[in-house]
């Protein structure tokens, strides 16, 4: 899955495009991401001197799809389970995020997977569906 710079820069950032979506923003060189509320307090007190900004409206959620995809590949990384632990747990704080920016409850997103998981099951079965011979999934 190939991940591809737009020549187009908003507010000094460039958009990845994926399947021709715009999942995400950086500063077009790898120098800045999306960073927890009070990461550059952490830094200062650590002695450094962050370069943090806020960004701007629009620019808020390609960043945090870029976020979560970088979670995500962490949490695909993770060894052993403490660390899985620790990135689940960054993933859903960027699900939650997401979740806040369209005004959605985390709750009802929580009602939404148990009803789901009602209907359709759960994944502890490991069941894997393949293809059939036409392509179809049955």
């Amino acid at each position: 899955m190939a991940v591809t710079l737009t020549a187009r820069e908003t507010c000094g950032q460039r958009s990845h495009l994926l399947s021709g979506k715009v999942i995400g923003v950086t500063d077009g060189q790898g120098n800045g991401k999306l960073v927890r509320d009070l990461i550059p307090e952490v830094i200062r007190a650590a002695g450094g001197n962050p370069r943090a900004s806020v960004l701007p409206e629009e620019a808020y959620r390609p960043a945090l799809r870029a976020k979560l995809l970088e979670e995500v590949d962490e949490l695909l990384k993770a060894e052993p389970a403490e660390r899985t632990e620790e990135e689940l747990a960054d993933a859903v704080e960027v699900l939650m995020a997401l979740a806040a920016l369209d005004s959605i409850e985390w709750g009802a997103v929580e009602a939404r997977r148990v009803a789901k998981r009602t209907e359709r099951g759960g994944f502890e079965g490991r069941v894997w569906l393949a293809r059939g011979p036409d392509g179809t999934w049955g």
